[in-house]
Order: structure tokens, then C-alpha cells, then sequence
């Protein structure tokens, strides 16, 4: 019979896979404080601000049953994210923005510090750009390419070139 303990060895190597110091704590705390209980972890930005708990559970629950527990951790720590694993499912939560979904892997600290700063929108004129039409669960979990780069979202094109078939009309 496995544990928590055997989902949180998997969920460590997790972390390490994607970039995080998991014994760095202002990456990375554990056992962390929370309401009526304490967070598995909880995953912080560059500035040690708390972005994510991850709430562990043995491999034989489905770790979407953990909502309830980890929204209150997460909203006690002051967290905008909740993952919730058991090792070998994953969900990530933005529980100001729907519902849990399930994800491959465990982000990385700037996958998180981007999903955190499209939901804190502050009037930011690029950053309005981003968003527009777009829900920001949308536009957080679509994979940055070149074109969507952070040195080149939301810029615009202050001249319009007119392709050769509109130009002849």
C-alpha cells in the first residue's frame, strides 16, 4: 500500500524536472501554515511571494477530491494558484477563474509568475492587449512561442502594410 509520502518522493522529482530548488525555501516551502491544517507546499515567485500550493495525496485518490482543502490553504497563504497531484495526476486551479484542470506536469516558476501577472491585470496597457477577447485562464495557459514572447505580446504595429491583392482593389 503506497502513502503520501510515497506521491510526495514523485512529486519532489516533479518540482526538480521542472526547475524548482526544492530545498531552496524561498522557492520552495513545505508543511507550510495554513488554515485549519498546513499546505503540503507551497511554491513562491523570484521575490519569495507565495504563487502555488500543491496539496499531495496518495497515489489510490483521485487528487481532484482535494479541492475544497487546498482552495482554503491556498486562500490562507495568500496563494493565487492550487495544484493538486498525487504523483502521477495532476490538476492546476486558478480558483478565481473556473474550475481545476488537468495539466502533464507541475509548472515552473515563470510558467507560474506569467499565469499570476495576466490575472493581475492592473490597467497595464500591454498587458490589456493580452487579454483582449480573451479570458485570462485563456491566455495563461496557451505555450508562449516566439511570436508570443514576453518582449513582443501586445505590441502593435503602428503602420499597416496592405498585402498586393488588397492594394490592386
Amino acid at each position: 500500500m503506497t502513502t503520501e509520502a510515497d506521491a510526495r518522493i514523485v512529486i519532489d522529482q516533479l518540482l526538480k524536472e521542472a526547475g524548482w530548488t526544492i530545498t531552496n525555501k524561498a522557492q520552495v516551502s513545505t508543511e507550510e501554515p495554513a488554515a485549519d491544517g498546513r499546505a503540503d507546499y507551497l511554491l513562491k515567485d523570484t521575490r519569495t511571494r507565495p504563487l502555488a500550493v500543491i496539496e499531495a495525496k496518495r497515489f489510490s485518490i483521485d487528487p481532484y477530491s482535494a479541492k475544497k482543502q487546498a482552495r482554503a490553504y491556498a486562500e490562507s497563504l495568500a496563494a493565487s494558484f492550487v495544484i493538486l497531484s498525487n504523483g502521477q495526476e495532476h490538476y492546476f486551479w486558478d480558483y478565481a477563474d473556473g474550475d481545476a484542470r488537468p495539466v502533464m506536469g507541475l509548472p515552473t516558476q515563470t510558467d507560474l509568475q506569467g499565469r499570476f501577472s495576466f490575472d493581475s491585470n492592473d490597467g497595464n496597457p500591454l498587458t490589456t492587449d493580452i487579454l483582449a477577447g480573451q479570458t485570462a485562464a485563456t491566455a495563461a495557459t496557451r505555450v508562449l512561442t516566439p511570436e508570443s514572447s514576453p518582449a513582443t505580446r501586445g505590441v502593435r504595429s503602428t503602420s499597416r502594410m496592405s498585402s498586393p491583392s488588397t492594394a490592386a482593389t
